[in-house]
């Protein structure tokens, strides 16, 4: 059986087409701060660098 995921993760991805690369690739695109609430990610806001997020 399997566990219960754990809510309260975050994870900030670009906010860029195709898939997620590194910082290298696009230095100025926007990031999306997201939360795990336990069963999906939610988006918690938009920042321009993960600092300001």
């Amino acid at each position: 059986m399997r566990r219960a995921a754990r809510a309260g993760g975050r994870r900030c991805p670009y906010l860029t087409e195709g898939p997620h690369k590194g910082q290298h690739i696009a230095p100025e695109a926007l990031r999306v701060i997201q939360e795990w609430n336990g069963d999906e990610w939610e988006t918690v806001c938009v920042a321009e660098r993960l600092g300001r997020g």
